[in-house]
């Protein structure tokens, strides 16, 4: 009677864990998923931020072309304004 008992414990206590690993078995997977698409996201933003820094040294770029270009009373008004601000 003992042991037919402890065996049935021991049993259920088995399907237990087995269903614990198979919930673990889950979550990994999707851990696994969830960080594949940050992975995916971030090389996107990094893509992006390297775009973007591109066309800011085009923009400074313009801007000392222009700042360049300038008569001699528009530098004037520029560093005017500079000046007060």
């Amino acid at each position: 009677m003992f042991n037919k008992k402890l065996i049935e414990t021991l049993k259920k206590t088995i399907n237990n864990l087995e269903k614990e690993n198979e919930n673990l078995k889950m979550k990994v997977e999707q851990r696994d998923l969830m960080l594949k698409d940050y992975q995916k996201e971030n090389e996107i933003l990094l893509n992006n931020s390297a775009e973007l820094r591109a066309k800011i040294v085009d923009l400074e770029n313009n801007i000392e072309l222009l700042t360049n270009n300038l008569s001699e009373q528009n530098k004037e008004l520029i560093s005017d304004f500079d000046n007060q601000n």
